[in-house]
């Protein structure tokens, strides 16, 4: 069973009605309640017979609740608990994802009573309180101490929560060895600091696949002796996911360590450093090291824009780090602008692995030659697998017509699927978007195309694309804000999109580009 209600558009006793009437021999229940932008209130009627029909289900086996923008009461949630601690008996329940997104007046009494009425059988347990503003470090401690050996998956949810380190610091210590995979999302937690961060790096299990770290926007300075000793990842894991955006106070050696002790076995690597204090060419040099020691690495996403530590050195020792990834299969790279010099950003370009099946590149105001452009367009030429390829060019000053038909003329018999490109701010015209069009790979399904401040683009260029819309498109985005675009061929664009076939979704949206006084 399955339902996604909104609450603001619903008699308060059709949601009780269907509390009730939900079917008691279930192996699967999801449920989702959205109070909409009002913040609706969640009948306690309602929420009391859908906890007592829950306790029925003895043949329940996944129960998946969601509850976003409600107004309810620590009663509910303590009867929600009770519900599912009454399945305990029937040994059948084993993964529970309970979502409290935006429930304000929920607090830590009521999530505690509902932890500890949990079954003690579960192989999932998926906990989110993000954005519940009376939620804090008491909730977390008593998930801590719920946790049982047999768990597989946990994923805990606090953003935006009034968490500190002492509850971080007993879940640490309380992971079961049996789990696989461990989720934590800590983002906006402004009292948690570095020290949380080397604790869950102490005491990730031996045996854990997937980690998901999301410490944005809340660590503090560490001590530069307590991280080198303090990093570790275990020998079976191959997923691993970090982010620090903003965590301007963590000191570049950390985070290295989590990629020095990874070589050999991560097959995927995700990090987010954006904007962080002390992100330079030599971290970059120790970073580049550890992934070359990665030897079955398939995906790699690197954030490293507003970094301005980095220049072409870095750079450079990306470039070689990439040459040798042969594996490598999807790719995704924010690189921020690193001096006036094209080289850098042309050796990377250089070296762009072949076999990708999915390419994302934000290159936004970098220096790139045309000869670098060339390169790569002449590096997607040979990628005969990719399905996905989506590129931020914007305010790049080489982005001309005749590279943009260059690089449109190389994914023309590709498989590409989702197209995504992005160059605004540049000088682009009608002719580049008339190539775009003649190029467009036969197999495009999603197409987003954003050609804001392209002052040059005029009626032509959006008359050809409209009339060289793939027969497979599904999705289409265009963005022609303050384009040279008559509001007479807006209106055609829209009307030809519109009854194109099997195009669900439209927008072309922009102003007309400011007409120039002269005196």
């Amino acid at each position: 069973f399955e339902a996604h209600l909104g609450l603001e558009w619903l008699d308060p006793e059709n949601v009780t009605r269907l509390c009730k009437a939900v079917p008691t021999r279930l192996r699967v229940l999801e449920l989702a309640l959205d109070g909409g932008s009002k913040g609706m209130p969640l009948p306690h009627i309602a929420g009391i017979a859908l906890a007592r029909t829950m306790g029925e289900m003895r043949f329940l086996i996944d129960a998946a609740l969601t509850f976003a923008n409600c107004e309810m009461a620590d009663g509910i949630v303590c009867q929600i608990g009770l519900g599912l601690g009454r399945l305990r008996d029937f040994g059948n329940l084993r993964s529970v994802k309970l979502k409290f997104f935006r429930c304000t007046a929920i607090s830590d009494d009521g999530c505690i009573q509902m932890v500890k009425e949990l079954p003690g059988q579960l192989e999932k347990l998926t906990l989110d309180f993000s954005r519940c503003d009376k939620i804090g470090t008491r909730t977390l401690r008593c998930v801590a101490r719920y946790l049982r050996l047999g768990l597989r998956e946990l994923c805990l949810g606090f953003n935006f929560c009034a968490l500190t380190d002492v509850g971080l610091v007993d879940l640490c210590n309380k992971l079961p060895s049996s789990l696989l995979l461990l989720d934590l999302g800590l983002a906006s937690c402004t009292q948690v600091t570095g020290a949380s961060l080397v604790k869950v790096a102490q005491h990730l299990p031996e045996g854990l696949l997937d980690a998901r770290l999301d410490f944005r926007r809340c660590c503090s300075r560490l001590n530069e002796s307590v991280e080198r000793k303090a990093f570790r990842l275990p020998s079976t894991l191959r997923s691993l996911e970090v982010s620090l955006w903003s965590c301007r106070g963590i000191q570049e050696w950390g985070l290295l360590d989590w990629v020095v002790t990874a070589k050999g076995q991560v097959s995927q690597f995700r990090l987010d450093v954006k904007k962080v204090g002390g992100i330079s060419n030599k971290w970059m040099e120790g970073l580049t090291a550890g992934l070359a020691g990665m030897g079955n690495l398939a995906l790699l996403q690197l954030h490293l824009t507003e970094c301005p530590e980095i220049t072409g050195i870095g750079i450079v020792a990306l470039a070689k780090s990439l040459d040798g990834m042969v594996g490598l299969r999807d790719l995704e790279l924010c690189i921020p602008p690193c001096g006036t010099s094209a080289a850098p950003m042309n050796n990377l370009l250089r070296v762009l692995p072949t076999k990708l099946l999915r390419l994302h590149l934000n290159f936004h105001s970098c220096v790139i030659s045309k000869s670098g452009l060339q390169e790569l367009a002449d590096r997607i030429g040979m990628m005969e697998s990719l399905w996905f390829c989506k590129l931020i060019l914007d305010k790049v000053v080489t982005v001309v017509d005749e590279r943009i038909k260059a690089l449109c003329a190389a994914w023309a018999d590709a498989p590409v699927q989702v197209l995504h490109l992005s160059v605004r701010h540049t000088k682009i015209a009608s002719g580049g978007v008339a190539a775009l069009a003649a190029n467009l790979p036969t197999t495009v399904v999603d197409l987003h195309l954003d050609f804001e401040g392209c002052s040059s683009v005029q009626d032509p260029g959006v008359q050809a694309l409209a009339r060289r819309l793939p027969t497979a498109l599904r999705r289409l985005m265009a963005n022609f804000t303050s384009c040279a675009v008559s509001q007479r061929w807006r209106q055609q664009f829209d009307s030809l999109a519109e009854f194109h076939d099997k195009v669900s979704c439209m927008v072309a949206r922009g102003k007309p580009a400011p007409k120039r006084v002269t005196k």
